[in-house]
């Protein structure tokens, strides 16, 4: 084997290592904000939710003093993104927050 290719077999060791690890052992809590009239109920998955799609003027030049893209850049704005419900730890309403289970939690709040 050359030094280059033990170079990179020695990175790749490491980087799966790493990548390993820091999933067993990294952890972080995730709340999403948000008013209840933006929970809907009868979406059963991702794929229900319809997600707005805005124009890229926004990003581009909307809010600046001088355009921040070049013209005729291409431009994805979607409104919001939508995040894996196992992700989120909890979500915090104008009447309380929200916990695993979610469709529990929603009913207890009287959504």
């Amino acid at each position: 084997m050359t030094e280059w290719q033990e170079t990179v077999m020695r990175q790749t060791r490491s980087n799966i290592r790493t990548r390993y690890y820091s999933k067993s052992i990294t952890a972080f809590l995730f709340y999403v904000c948000a008013p209840t009239s933006t929970i809907d109920m009868k979406a059963e998955s991702d794929k229900d939710i319809p997600i707005e799609i805005r124009d890229g003027e926004e990003i581009t030049d909307m809010w600046y003093k001088e355009r921040m893209a070049p013209e005729n850049i291409g431009v994805y704005n979607p409104a919001f993104d939508v995040t894996d419900h196992s992700l989120i730890t909890g979500i915090i309403t104008e009447k309380g927050i929200c916990k695993y289970p979610f469709d529990k939690a929603f009913k207890e709040l009287g959504l």
